[in-house]
């Protein structure tokens, strides 16, 4: 049974840390989107208006998909807490 617990984890652990850094940056770009004028007194003030808008969709998409990962990282996080006291329940058990 000893064995056991000394056999490595061969799989590949995704790294998540740079996640809050990014989230940052998105709420930058939200902020630089919501600094572009609602109109202008240009000849492209219709594309202008055009890519604000569908810049404002994908800042909204963008928090969407955050609020996401943060939902997967809670729950990973539970998970692996849940499996923590599992693991230590069962060497208990075996010794």
């Amino acid at each position: 049974m000893s064995g056991v617990s000394r056999r490595k984890d061969r799989r590949t652990k995704t790294d998540i840390s740079g996640i809050p850094q990014q989230m940052e940056s998105d709420c930058e770009i939200s902020e630089e989107v919501a600094s572009i004028p609602d109109s202008a007194n240009t000849a492209g003030s219709a594309e202008l208006a055009q890519s604000k808008l569908m810049l404002e969709g994908l800042a909204r998409i963008s928090n969407e998909i955050q609020d996401m990962g943060t939902k997967i990282r809670s729950e990973l996080t539970g998970a692996k807490d849940e499996l923590k006291q599992e693991i230590t329940y069962l060497r208990q058990e075996m010794d």
